[in-house]
């Protein structure tokens, strides 16, 4: 087997495992509720879920002493990172990863209700801020989260989270020194391919 096509492989299998905890991480918290910081948290849902991972990853971090050295040490700001994953040094790995995480989130987004409820809203918001963590190239998972922290998700229709995702991925765009895409054709370039539009 050639080595692009291993690496191909081992891409769709890290896209895989990505998206299987997710799935299985918010089929746990359904079932076994977090116990939530305050009220005002419970109330935002699947925000919240997230949020309180992030936060009991850092706490974890903060109470282990025996300093793990596949993961991230510190963000730029001086807290702990949330990253699972340890940085990826494999530039030909991380490129091919790159692409098919980003061709998942613009699906996603894509498909995603045209009038989507608070709890499909909710959800998408928490898949962005887990899939930021588990996202398996640390140091891109930890770049991912800082753009997320300065621009918060918009996703109060299919429109809005076309056009959020087209702007961060423009802002890795602008880092990697990559084009910019315009963002007015997300829609001919990301496509539904739902059953109305077929």
């Amino acid at each position: 087997m050639s080595a692009l096509r291993i690496h191909r492989r081992n891409v769709l299998v890290a896209v895989i495992v990505v998206f299987s905890l997710t799935l299985a991480g918010v089929a746990l918290y359904r079932s076994k509720p977090l116990q939530l910081e305050d009220q005002q948290d419970e109330q935002r849902g699947w925000a919240a879920v997230a949020n309180t991972l992030l936060n009991k990853r850092r706490q974890n971090s903060d109470d282990t002493t025996n300093g793990n050295s596949n993961r991230n040490s510190d963000d730029d700001d001086g807290k702990e990172d949330a990253s699972i994953m340890a940085p990826m040094g494999n530039q030909t790995l991380r490129a091919e990863l790159g692409r098919a995480g980003w061709t998942t989130l613009h699906v996603m987004a894509a498909r995603f209700p045209e009038e989507p409820s608070q709890d499909e809203q909710d959800a998408f918001v928490a898949y962005i801020h887990l899939f930021g963590m588990l996202y398996p190239c640390g140091d891109c998972a930890r770049e991912f989260r800082k753009l997320v922290q300065a621009h918060p998700p918009s996703v109060g229709s299919r429109d809005q989270a076309m056009q959020w995702f087209c702007e961060i991925h423009n802002h890795v765009n602008v880092r990697l020194n990559k084009p910019i895409f315009p963002c007015e054709k997300v829609r001919d370039r990301w496509q539904c391919g739902c059953v109305d539009e077929v």
